[in-house]
């Protein structure tokens, strides 16, 4: 025979006890708060590194010697340099992320004229291209012995300026790099913590 039905208005808490759900709930809902937050805080830091990757490798590349085709008079301190063709869709792809010009670029005629005489352009291996306010492609390389102003001339037929510096492509990698592997341990780290949380 089953017992009868409590009377009206009866609950837990009117003989003086709190169920196993409500006496945990405080704990639940600080463990839950917490995985909230590393979200949070998790995804802003790495979105943060993310621009400040990109941020970092704009300012280099602004920072770069440039002067208008097909000859310019640039002032080059001591040191290992990449050339650049610049000019507005040079690092244009086609559907299968081909650049499209690139080849073009590459193909173009450089010569450097220093204080003391021709300098020496080396080729340039792979394919490297840039579009941070700037759109860039590697053409060749030179190294300069001293500082100085230097000819720089370039026989293309695509492309507006020519460039010279150093593009930290890895060190932009590794700020992406940094940022995807915090936003991956944030997610991971949050998500158990909710989740224990719902389960306290």
């Amino acid at each position: 025979m089953p017992p009868p039905p409590p009377p009206p208005g009866w609950t837990p808490q009117s003989i003086g006890y709190q169920t196993v759900r409500d006496r945990r709930s405080p704990a639940r809902t600080v463990v839950r708060a917490i995985g909230i937050l590393v979200l949070v805080v998790g995804i802003a830091a790495s979105v943060a590194v993310f621009v400040l990757g990109f941020v970092q490798s704009s300012r280099e590349i602004d920072a770069f010697a440039r002067g208008p085709l097909p000859e310019a008079k640039l002032d080059l301190e001591p040191g290992a340099f990449t050339i650049f063709l610049e000019g507005d869709g040079l690092t244009d792809e086609d559907g299968n992320e081909n650049c499209i010009r690139c080849s073009e670029a590459q193909a173009s005629d450089v010569t450097v004229t220093g204080p003391d005489g021709p300098v020496p352009v080396g080729g340039y291996g792979g394919t490297t291209t840039y579009d941070l306010g700037h759109e860039g492609v590697a053409i060749g390389t030179i190294t300069i012995e001293e500082a100085g102003s230097y000819e720089v001339r370039v026989d293309a037929t695509v492309g507006r300026d020519v460039a010279i510096g150093n593009y930290g492509i890895a060190e932009l990698f590794t700020y992406v790099g940094i940022g995807l592997g915090g936003l991956f341990a944030t997610l991971l780290v949050g998500i158990v913590l909710i989740r224990l949380g719902r389960r306290s």
